[in-house]
């Protein structure tokens, strides 16, 4: 599957200074990906983006801000690296960043979906 993006991506250093300020490691395959670009969708996921300066507006909403403004909804230890729009979003537990799984919105858990999938 390719992944389609338009900005251009991050040194490995620069990837690793977003690591330091998250607090962990990511997945080598996103790690890769952000070394070609950034801002990228992947089937219905949007992949929260690397903050640029250069891109401001269209990277404002930025993985470490997505993972500072959901750790109250979300489940302990997951971090998120991508949302649907529709509230669900796809991410790794702290400890195991070679499994994903997806942490499904509490107002849908209400109608029947699951919590933590």
């Amino acid at each position: 599957m390719r992944l389609e993006t338009n900005l251009p991506g991050f040194s490995v250093e620069e990837i690793e200074q977003v690591e330091q300020q998250v607090g962990l490691r990511f997945p080598d395959g996103l790690r890769d990906a952000w070394g070609h670009g950034n801002k990228f969708e992947l089937g219905d996921w949007f992949f929260y983006p690397i903050k640029d300066e250069r891109f401001f507006n269209k990277t404002w909403d930025d993985v470490i801000r997505a993972n500072e403004l959901k750790q109250e909804e979300l489940p302990e230890g997951f971090v998120t690296l991508a949302t649907n729009g529709s509230g669900d979003e796809l991410g790794f537990l702290k400890g195991d960043r070679e499994t994903i799984y997806v942490s499904v919105a509490r107002d849908r858990r209400t109608r029947g979906g699951g919590a933590f999938v």
